[in-house]
């Protein structure tokens, strides 16, 4: 987590720095199996939305990955939570690569949303992406 969040910190300033440093957390991320899965796929989406600002498409690998992991979440707290990070990476991902479909899955993916809470904030991530 620490190398990933310098990645974010340092992709604005040191491009190829920021990439160096995400490809470390990348190995410790797919090579440590005791992550709990809820986790897995919060960071798999924290890289994907640092890969997408260095302008690198390995971030729909990451993404997809993400939602791989996502079915096999059966409590609908945790569900509702990685739907929702889901849904907003699929928009910034979206948005920075003009990618329409993906824009359109991220409505798709807040259907999966189940406490209001989750639904609320998925719901104003939706309503700011139709603004802009």
């Amino acid at each position: 987590m620490a190398y990933r969040n310098l990645s974010k910190v340092m992709a604005g300033i040191d491009p190829k720095k920021s990439l160096d440093l995400l490809d470390i957390s990348i190995d410790i991320l797919e090579n440590n199996k005791e992550i709990k899965t809820i986790y897995q796929i919060l960071a798999f989406c924290d890289t994907s939305s640092i890969l997408a600002r260095l302008n690198d498409n390995r971030s729909y690998g990451f993404l997809k990955k993400s939602i791989a992991m996502a079915h096999s979440i059966k409590d609908d707290l945790e569900k509702s939570a990685v739907s929702l990070k889901i849904l907003e990476t699929e928009i910034e991902i979206g948005i920075k690569f003009k990618d329409k479909k993906l824009l359109d899955e991220a409505a798709v993916i807040s259907k999966e949303i189940k406490k209001e809470y989750y639904k609320t904030l998925a719901s104003n991530a939706l309503e700011r992406y139709s603004l802009s």
